[in-house]
């Protein structure tokens, strides 16, 4: 059961990574450029497929677990 921990990525940063990302995005993008409309629909696509990303990374370590 120890070894399984260690192998599982914390949830902490897959969570808090396309957050940050999405934040820096954002602020970028409102400094440079004056449609703030397609700044937010950018970065909902970008939260959504992090999310989906995430999905998946979570769906494989969980099949490598049982598997090992």
């Amino acid at each position: 059961m120890a070894s399984r921990n260690k192998i599982s990525l914390p949830k902490f940063l897959l969570i808090s990574a396309p957050l940050l990302f999405v934040v820096i995005f954002l602020g970028f993008k409102f400094l440079f450029d004056d449609t703030a409309p397609s700044a937010l629909l950018n970065s909902l696509i970008i939260v959504a497929i992090f999310t989906v990303l995430v999905a998946v990374i979570d769906l494989v370590r969980k099949k490598l677990n049982r598997t090992n």
